[in-house]
């Protein structure tokens, strides 16, 4: 997958979540974007985000990494 085809996904889904969330997309941004949560948290705060907002959603995708890759890895073998 490409870098454009990465960020592409990332900004529409900003922009999804923005209503159901009530959430600027552009605090949407920071928190979807791929990189981490000591780059992306004073980013998002310089932008007028919320880098709690960006912690949520970075820690949430961590712990998700680090629960599904050995689940998915037992059930592939």
């Amino acid at each position: 997958m490409s870098t454009i085809e990465i960020e592409t996904k990332y900004f529409l889904l900003a922009f999804l979540l923005a209503k159901p969330l009530g959430q600027p997309p552009k605090a949407l941004l920071f928190a979807l974007a791929p990189g981490g949560i000591t780059g992306m948290g004073p980013l998002s705060q310089a932008e007028g985000g919320s880098p709690a907002l960006v912690g949520v959603f970075h820690t949430v995708r961590v712990l998700a990494l680090f629960l599904l890759v050995p689940l998915l890895a037992r059930l592939l073998r």
